[in-house]
């Protein structure tokens, strides 16, 4: 099974990534980012496969039960 892991964006940012996605998509006529729809993200680990997606699962919950959600901060992103 395929599985990316990637880190959701919201407010700001999110907002400049979708006139920034508007802005080439319409100068340059690249219709499939409008047809992609990929949400505002960064990505942590890459396109992957693993043949038990369940043991990445667990691995991940555990991880989310010990470690508290940390803000992040972007800068110079315009």
């Amino acid at each position: 099974m395929k599985y990316i892991i990637v880190a959701l964006l919201g407010g700001e940012i999110e907002n400049y990534h979708k006139k920034l996605v508007d802005e080439i998509a319409g100068r340059f006529q690249v219709d499939f980012l409008y047809k992609q729809n990929a949400p505002t993200h960064f990505t942590l680990k890459d396109m992957s496969e693993t043949e038990n997606i369940g043991e990445l699962d667990q691995v991940l919950h555990e991880f989310a039960k010990e470690h508290r959600r940390a803000p992040i901060h972007l800068e110079g992103y315009n």
